[in-house]
């Protein structure tokens, strides 16, 4: 049977209100509830009431979970944090940057190879890491590139020979910021052109895998231009081969 319309009469100004109000929403006074029936009178529902005695039998549940989420909100700050920390490191074998001297006296590597590719006899050429180094340093000066629409200022680049393979870093600053990335290539001359296969990566210190590292390759993209006038240099040349500290060049004769 539907329950009766039953109103709630102000004493104050005699306005007619709902039975739900507990305030005339004429002028504010609070209502006498007092004359409604029991069943309009009940504040809560029988779920309502299992719940707060569920809540009342188990105090630390709220607590246990509230304790819960603020650890969890302490290890995603502290692995940001860490996250950061890392990628802004320098890596752990940068080499120092060579004084104005030191510069004067490192190869001019692509005039020696430019040189070599125009004789008739096959020659070698072998580079040290560190003269490489000073040659990529004096070579390639500080300018500003610009990185998926982000502009960076490139500062220098430098490498690192293994046996089979090299690994370039490229030193850029955003805001005054220093900021590492590079990758590892192994490199191939087949019938006159200059092929990489990218085997890893890392930014500042932290390591890339080599199947990440290929759709983040993108962002080496400067470097390769500001490499390029050397990438057609030994594109000319038999073979390039990288052993530990050490770099070589074969010219076809």
């Amino acid at each position: 049977m539907p329950t009766p319309e039953v109103s709630l009469r102000c004493h104050n100004c005699g306005y007619d209100n709902e039975h739900q109000r507990v305030y005339c929403h004429n002028c504010g006074t609070k209502l006498d509830r007092s004359a409604l029936p029991s069943e309009l009178t009940a504040k809560k529902t029988t779920a309502k009431v299992e719940q707060h005695i569920r809540k009342m039998t188990n105090p630390r549940r709220g607590k246990f979970s509230a304790v819960l989420k603020a650890i969890a909100k302490s290890v995603g700050t502290a692995m940001i944090l860490a996250f950061l920390v890392v990628i802004f490191l320098p890596p752990v074998d940068e080499p120092a940057p060579l004084n104005i001297k030191d510069l004067a006296a490192s190869p001019s590597i692509y005039d020696d190879l430019t040189a070599a590719v125009g004789q008739p006899v096959a020659r070698r050429l072998a580079y040290s890491e560190a003269g490489a180094n000073g040659y990529l340093q004096a070579a390639y000066r500080s300018r500003d590139v610009e990185i998926v629409l982000i502009p960076f200022r490139f500062e220098r680049a430098y490498t690192k020979f293994n046996d089979g393979n090299v690994q370039i870093t490229a030193q850029m600053s955003l805001f005054g910021l220093q900021f590492y990335a590079g990758g590892t290539y192994a490199l191939n001359l087949r019938s006159g052109k200059l092929e990489r296969e990218c085997l890893g990566g890392h930014m500042g210190r932290l390591q890339i895998p080599g199947v990440l590292m290929q759709f983040l390759d993108i962002g080496l993209d400067p470097l390769w231009k500001l490499l390029d006038r050397d990438k057609r240099v030994i594109q000319q040349l038999q073979s390039v081969t990288f052993r530990n500290g050490v770099v070589e060049f074969q010219t076809r004769g």
